[in-house]
């Protein structure tokens, strides 16, 4: 089975909203199967979202199971974003040097070539990152892109598993629960919920910083 955590957290989800199937990709009486596939993945992008508020370099060290890489040419100074890029973790080449990461509002400095000192450097615009050595921008050549995956599954059964790693799925769970619950309009189990996930995720990240 391809994706045989994502659907084994469909089960678990189905028990503790109180609605259990015997199969991921069956509905339940309260909640369909699409409905907890939206669930499971937007509790998966609050957990990132919250992970991003650490800051950037939390990424690596909370969420390595997430973390992936694209050898893609860059080509005229520029190379498309891979189609489950979340956030960027680093740019270099393959020889080793890193890049330094300039926000996208500032891209016309390096255009202009306006901080020569700054030798290997990349930007992100839309779904385009932008690569500069020297001041100019990369003709050709290989470098490797680390970045935050989406992690989103289309439904039970998705030809990819879930990557986000193990540690953070009971805290999945109780949000995917609390989004539920605040669906339903049950406020009292929706804070239940959220509690429970809050304080999941104060462990994990004691844990993984302690």
């Amino acid at each position: 089975m391809a994706s045989a955590n994502f659907d084994a957290l469909h089960l678990k989800l189905s028990r503790r909203i109180a609605d259990p199937v015997a199969a991921a990709g069956t509905n339940g009486t309260e909640c369909s199967s699409a409905l907890r596939t939206d669930y499971l993945n937007r509790a998966n992008r609050m957990i990132q979202q919250m992970v991003l508020a650490q800051g950037p370099e939390a990424i690596s060290r909370l969420l390595p199971g997430l973390i992936a890489t694209d050898t893609t040419a860059t080509s005229s100074g520029s190379r498309s974003l891979p189609s489950d890029y979340a956030f960027h973790v680093a740019f270099q080449k393959v020889s080793g040097a890193r890049a330094t990461f300039v926000p996208a509002r500032a891209k016309a400095d390096l255009d202009q070539n306006s901080n020569p000192n700054m030798d290997l450097a990349y930007t992100i615009v839309g779904g385009t990152l932008y690569a500069y050595d020297g001041g100019v921008a990369i003709a050709n050549g290989s470098h490797i892109l680390y970045y935050m995956k989406t992690d989103q599954r289309a439904s039970s059964g998705d030809s990819a598993d879930i990557s986000i790693d193990a540690w953070w799925w009971d805290t999945l769970l109780a949000l995917a629960a609390h989004l539920f619950y605040a669906d339903k309009g049950d406020s009292q189990r929706s804070a239940q919920a959220l509690q429970e996930a809050l304080s999941g995720t104060s462990m994990v990240m004691g844990n993984r910083y302690g």
